[in-house]
């Protein structure tokens, strides 16, 4: 069975997505505020704002890939699985932030033929 294709970036599908959390934002300017009987006055820069936390866990031969494709302080072209956004995926440019790598299991512990790692990061609507 083929892996479901959540998130694409620099032009290729990412393997071993196991989280991936969508939110929606708004980004208010400075100037939004509650007055004086408590009622909110909103400034709206930009609505839906793309925001996702991202897990892989991968074998050690699938780990460039995402290394490759999601570098930290960097922007990145994705398409990504957000049906929020009014279609069942969206391709827009994202920033890269939080990347963390943790190797999970090492392949000479216990006669693993690979090593496995969990690799976390954020991405950012830009």
């Amino acid at each position: 069975m083929a892996e479901p294709q959540i998130l694409s970036a620099a032009g290729q599908w990412l393997p071993g997505i196991r989280e991936y959390i969508v939110t929606l934002e708004d980004i208010d300017s400075e100037d939004s505020q509650r007055d004086e009987e408590g009622t909110m006055h909103r400034n709206v820069l930009k609505s839906n704002v793309y925001h996702a936390d991202v897990t892989h866990i991968v074998k050690e031969s699938d780990f460039e890939t995402i290394c490759s494709a999601v570098k930290a302080d960097t922007t990145v072209n994705i398409t990504a699985l957000c049906p929020g956004k009014g279609d069942p995926t969206a391709t827009f440019d994202a920033y890269v932030s939080k990347l963390q790598s943790q190797l999970i299991l090492y392949e000479g512990q216990g006669g693993a033929p690979e090593s496995w790692w969990q690799i976390n990061y954020t991405l950012v609507e830009v």
